[in-house]
């Protein structure tokens, strides 16, 4: 069997058992999967941490030869946390040197969930927030809380309009798809227009 064939079965595998038992603080995102090699999970904040309350939209893109070479998550949100770099990417060993063919999507978010909750400093991708965070770990967390509920954080892709309605809650649109923000969570949902 060719080597994408086998991946591709893994990768089903894979997608099934998010569905069916995912791991904690983690679950599949709403976008339908059209391309068995890249579709959309979410993380929840992990309690006890700065992003705890946070909704988190995250894509996962295979590699043709997976399981040989890593899972690559990418946040599609700005995240303020040494191991997540300005463009949502998540910088940790597992996902590099580290990587084995063991691994399954399942490590791969449970690592990302982990780090959200206990970031490394030894090796951040973004110096500034891992220096905060070893120097003044209260303004680090004040920090990174303000991105999570921020809505204007969230990259909701080209064409999305976000405009701010009644009572803190913010809608985003594009067509006739509607998602809704108010304290560091969207909501998706389908309506004909938007009453402000």
């Amino acid at each position: 069997m060719p080597e994408s064939g086998r991946a591709m079965r893994r990768i089903r595998k894979e997608l099934e058992l998010l569905w069916t038992d995912p791991p904690a603080f983690c679950r599949p995102g709403l976008a339908p999967v059209t391309d068995l090699f890249h579709w959309e999970v979410v993380i929840d904040g992990p309690d006890g941490s700065p992003y705890a309350g946070g909704t988190f939209p995250v894509d996962v893109a295979y590699p043709k030869d997976y399981p040989f070479d890593p899972i690559k998550l990418t946040f599609r949100t700005k995240v303020y946390h040494p191991n997540i770099g300005p463009e949502g990417k998540v910088a940790l060993d597992i996902f590099g040197s580290e990587w084995r063919p063991s691994l399954t999507i399942s490590t791969a978010l449970l690592s990302a969930v982990s780090v959200l909750h206990d970031p490394l400093l030894d090796r951040p991708v973004r110096r500034d927030a891992a220096r905060l965070c070893k120097r003044e770990r209260g303004l680090f967390e004040h920090k990174a809380r303000d991105w999570t509920r921020s809505p204007w954080g969230h990259r909701l892709g080209a064409g999305y309009n976000l405009r701010p309605v009644d009572g803190g809650i913010f809608a985003a649109w594009k067509g006739g798809i509607f998602a809704a923000w108010k304290g560091g969570i969207f909501a998706a949902c389908l309506k004909k227009k938007l009453v402000a």
